[in-house]
Parts: C-alpha cells; structure tokens; sequence
C-alpha cells in the first residue's frame, strides 16, 4: 500500500505545474494599446468601457497564442478615452485600464505611457520653431521618427533602449513656440522658457529639443548637440535645404550624451583631455578594461602643433610623426594609425621607427604601393576583456576607444548599435528603472 501511495505522490509532482495569468502591463502610442502577459496559452483578451471584464460585449474579444497584443482602438466612441481590461489563460488577470490619444492637458501630449512616472524614465521633447498647423504636425512625425515609434530606426529600435522601451514615459509640448534656435553654437536658445515648458508635463527627468532648421536659416544646416550629462539634448528636423539627409539615429547619438554621459567616438586629428571616469573611451593602454603592457609606446607628438613651418614639421622627432597641411598651414600630429602614410618609398617607409622595438612599418606593393603598420596593429592592448580591445581616436588622440570602428551610434552612426562599452554602460543606467 506504502508503495502505491508513493508512486502516486511522483506521478502528481511529475504533472506541470499551471499558473495563472502574470505580469500584465500595457503601453500605448496614440490610439494603439500593446498589452504584455505571462502565462500558458492559448490567451483570451477583452477589452471594454466598464469593469465587467469576462462578460458578453465589449470594445474587443480576441484569442491569441503571443505573448504580445497590438491593437488600434481609434475606431471606439469613448469620451472619456479610458478603457478596462483583462488578460485570460486559466484564469482571468486583475482589471486593469489604459487611456488612449490621451492629452494631460492641451499642450502636454503623451506618445508613450508605461505607467507612473516615479518609476519611469519621463522623456520630453519640445518644438522650436514649429509655427504653424502643419509644422506642428511635421514636428510629431519627425519626433516619432527620433525615436523608433514609426519606421525601423530611430532610438527604441537600437539595442539596449528597444528591450528597455518600457522603462520610459514619452511626451510632447503641442505648442508654438519660438526658443531662439537651440543648435550647436547658438548663443539666443531661451533655456528659461525650456523650464517653463518642462513644467507643462509631469515629473519631467530627460528633455530633447527638435529644432526647426529652414526657420532659422535657407542656406546653411546647424548642427545638433547635447549637453553630457545634464539630461539635455537637441535634434535637427527635417529641411529643405539642398544637400540635407535626414538621420533618424542622431536623437540616440545627442541621448547618449545627455542621458548616458558617452563621449564621441570620432577620429580628429588633435589631443584633447580625457576624462578617465567617462564610461565608454580611456587613456592609452585602456586600463578601464585592459591589462598589462601595450604592444606599442604611448605616442609622443603632442608637440607638433607648435611648428610653423612645414621644414621643421616634417623633420621633427616625434612618434608618430608630424604632418605638414598646406591648406590649413598647421602642423598636425599622425595618429597611431597612419604613422607610416607619410612614406612614400620602399626604403624610406622600412627605416621609419627603427628606434622603437615593437612598431615597424612595412611597404605593401601592392595595387599601387604604400606604406602601412606592419600585422596592421592598430589596437595597442590585447589583454583586454572579451570583445574589448583598445584603439586610438576617441574625442581626439588622447582617447582610446574599446572598437576599431567609429560608425557605432556615438560615432559616425552607420551601424544602427552603440559599441560595447557604451552599450553596457547604458544597460546598467536602465537597470535602475523598473518594467
């Protein structure tokens, strides 16, 4: 019997276990809502203007086995444009409720709302030189653009800020106001009415301005730029002016800044400071995620600025060497990475360096012949951690950055990603917000 009674009791620990219905949440763009959920499928969903969940009638019966239901609901007459729901598998999920093309007031326009802003990113974006009806609503397009909301760029749709999206409550000012061109360089932006308008929306922690170029100037584009670390940003809106290409990644690019504290990961030709506590670009040698001796010495050419002529420039005793450029009439030290373009010859090119024992170039004949490092040893640290390596040219020469690329999002914003060390930087400043 003893025995019975046991194989009995592994038989019902053997059944799977069925819960019910769990994490429940909605988030909502306009007049869409997306509804999330845990559970065992198949799911049953009803969506209605009272409480009665479960019941006949409703805005909407659906049965889905996704774990994700997208739905527009700008064809139902509700004045007061709030809606209850309930997630179904086994049981029914508590009532819950959302609002859809919901204003918080006539000027404060929610794009996204994932639930109390004391828990949420809230994100503002307000129009600068948007004058008119249809400007305004070049404004909203261009802001969903920014941000991912339509089309397949943009910020949500960059890793880690498209697994993160429901961290974060989006908002717009549907107002007309002038701020006096908020672009790079502008002395006339009016940040004391930025503050009034923050106002306008709750709780308001991250503020983006989209400016409108043609409105400021027919003839050249101004650039946008953002402020590191003090959660304010700019962005350019589309124009009219020739040669303009519309970049719906450059609101993640000037976000990085603002909101994640990056710096560029551009090549310029300069030495500049660098900051070591800056979370995505280091010294030479990388000691924030690198170990050990570096393959190379630390350049020394710092000093090349200060020839004046192209003689002294060209002679100077420096590694990497200096560079004479006529059309700037400036000399301009080489980065580690063109040390050897300057050589022209075979002979010249092999006995370039030949003081330093772990830097050699080599002369490639090769379509047309040139000199370039020899192993093409750009990266100066290979003791680093994995993916990591340690590479020249982060705000300047000074800066190290932990890819060989520079069209990440916080450089030339080809690639639609960030690069390794901005990436994992930004998934822990998320990971202080909850779902």
């Amino acid at each position: 019997m003893l025995k019975k009674e046991l194989i009995f009791i592994i038989f019902l620990l053997s059944i799977p276990l069925s819960f019910a219905i769990y994490n429940v949440s909605h988030s909502t763009i306009d007049n869409q809502v997306t509804l999330t959920y845990d559970g065992n499928p198949p799911f049953y969903i009803n969506i209605r203007n009272d409480q009665n969940i479960g019941d006949f009638g409703g805005y909407l019966w659906a049965k889905t086995n996704l774990k994700s239901f997208t739905y527009d609901m700008s064809y139902a007459i509700n004045p007061s444009k709030t809606f209850y729901y309930g997630v179904k598998d086994s049981e029914w999920s508590e009532i819950s409720d959302f609002s859809i093309g919901e204003s918080l007031n006539q000027e404060c326009v929610s794009l996204l709302n994932n639930g109390l802003p004391s828990s949420k990113i809230d994100l503002i974006l307000i129009p600068d030189a948007y004058l008119t009806i249809q400007e305004m609503n070049d404004f909203v397009l261009t802001t969903k653009e920014y941000l991912g909301l339509i089309g397949n760029e943009g910020l949500f749709n960059i890793e880690p800020f498209k697994s993160n999206k429901d961290k974060f409550n989006i908002y717009y000012i549907n107002k007309t106001v002038s701020l006096g061109g908020c672009y790079h360089q502008s002395n006339t932006c009016d940040y004391n009415q930025i503050e009034e308008l923050k106002e306008i929306c709750p709780s308001i922690d991250e503020v983006i301005v989209i400016f409108n170029n043609d409105h400021y100037d027919t003839q050249y584009t101004h650039k946008a730029f953002a402020n590191t670390c003090n959660h304010f940003a700019t962005a350019i809106g589309h124009s009219n002016i020739n040669g303009f290409i519309f970049n719906p990644n450059q609101l993640a690019h000037e976000f990085g800044h603002s909101f994640g504290c990056l710096k560029d990961l551009y090549f310029t030709q300069r030495y500049d400071y660098i900051n070591p506590n800056w979370p995505n670009i280091d010294v030479f040698g990388c000691p924030k995620w690198c170990d050990g001796e570096t393959l190379i010495p630390e350049p020394n050419n710092k000093g090349c600025t200060d020839f004046q002529t192209e003689s002294l420039c060209e002679t100077a005793d420096f590694y990497p060497k200096c560079e004479w450029f006529p059309t700037l009439n400036k000399c301009l030290p080489l980065p580690i990475s063109g040390a050897c373009s300057i050589y022209y010859d075979e002979s010249t090119c092999i006995d370039a360096y030949n003081d330093l024992s772990n830097f050699k170039c080599k002369w490639y004949p090769l379509p047309d012949g040139y000199c370039g490092i020899e192993g093409g040893i750009f990266n100066v640290n290979l003791n680093c951690n994995e993916d990591y390596g340690c590479y020249q040219g982060a705000e300047g020469l000074d800066g190290y950055g932990p890819e060989p690329t520079r069209d990440t999002i916080m450089g030339g914003m080809i690639e639609m990603r960030f690069d390794i060390a901005s990436h994992t930087h930004l998934l822990n400043l998320l990971s202080n917000y909850s779902n």
